[in-house]
């Protein structure tokens, strides 16, 4: 029998001295284990939805999954989990008012080992390094979209520049004719006379 197809999100942040990741860990209240907030699939849902919709109700984050969002599967469990650095500005304050989990927690992979986990746990446990090198990719490539981005926005107002310039100096050169056929003009009235 194949399993029901889950997703969930491992939130990560630092700690408070920038030196060690944290990760939002959920207690189940079936269980009592702990874990990623995760859940199953409705019919026809996509795993990202899935994941967002789950996070919303299992621990109040509102949490936007792309194609961009690393992520890792849990063997034979058709889990998938995506990781995503935590923003409480971005993603809100973490509080549980649900039936689902009893309570919440952000810890340190090493504390991870010394905790009743799940299956989701134990495998973040064995993947960390992985994970770590998936998020530094993430955000180097956002930092690389980024500069490209600043670049194009360079290159833009340069070109806009470059045509005011050249606006300027055709108002310039519209004023420059203008007075040579004023001047024209009063020559040859000058003439006429």
């Amino acid at each position: 029998m194949v399993n029901q197809p889950r997703s969930g999100v491992l939130f990560l942040t630092f700690d408070e001295n920038r030196e060690e990741y944290k990760m939002l860990l959920v207690k189940g209240n079936e269980h009592l284990l702990w874990g990623p907030p995760k859940g199953h699939a409705n019919r026809y849902e996509r795993p990202e939805i899935t994941a967002m919709r789950e996070v919303r109700e299992e621990v109040g984050l509102t949490v936007e999954i792309d194609k961009f969002t690393p992520f890792f599967t849990v063997k034979n469990m058709n889990i998938k989990i995506y990781i995503v650095m935590y923003d409480q500005k971005k993603h809100g304050k973490v509080f549980i008012d649900n039936d689902e989990c009893v309570e919440y927690r952000w810890t340190t992979i090493t504390e991870i080992n010394y905790m009743k986990t799940n299956v989701v746990s134990k495998t973040i446990y064995q993947k960390w390094l992985s994970i770590i090198e998936m998020i530094d990719d993430q955000q180097k490539q956002k930092q690389q979209i980024e500069e490209r981005k600043n670049q194009w926005i360079i290159k833009f107002h340069n070109k806009l520049r470059i045509k005011e310039q050249i606006n300027t100096l055709i108002k310039e050169q519209q004023r420059y004719n203008e007075w040579i056929n004023n001047m024209i003009e009063h020559l040859n009235e000058f003439i006429t006379e």
